[in-house]
């Protein structure tokens, strides 16, 4: 019950309008936990390792899609959640780390990529994302 109410009075933040409107990662990624928490996902609360570093050779993404059994993302355009979550403890397995999904925006460097709103957002999660959504700008 307390977590139902603290959800539905999650304001989420001001959405960015450029990288300097970032704040730092452990800020943004505890928004991230707590906003997709308001959407009524599970999600577990961030852990935070003073000085801990994920460091590894080469990439972790090609072996983690291999072991997942994907071949092919070109088609899971507008299914970041679901892949996310179907990728997420291949993922875990190959970072030896917990992964967790969140709803958010996608930017490179100071142009957004995917920025819908957060009443967009909230509103995927519970009904899931329409063709007439897909084509809405922006």
């Amino acid at each position: 019950m307390i977590n139902s109410i603290r959800n539905l009075l999650c304001r989420p933040p001001k959405l960015p309008t450029s990288t300097e409107d970032f704040a730092d990662y452990q800020t943004n990624f505890a928004n991230a936990i707590r906003f997709t928490a308001s959407c009524g996902f599970s999600v577990a609360p961030p852990e935070w390792k003073p000085h801990d570093k994920l460091e590894f050779e080469g990439s972790f993404l090609e072996p983690a899609l291999r072991a997942a059994g994907v071949k092919d993302l070109s088609k899971s355009a507008f299914q970041c959640l679901k892949w996310s979550h179907y990728l997420a403890p291949h993922l875990e397995q190959k970072l030896g780390r917990k992964v967790w999904v969140t709803i958010g925006q996608i930017w490179r460097e100071d142009q957004a990529l995917f920025s819908p709103t957060w009443n967009d957002l909230r509103n995927w999660s519970k009904r899931g994302i329409t063709l007439k959504e897909m084509h809405k700008p922006g």
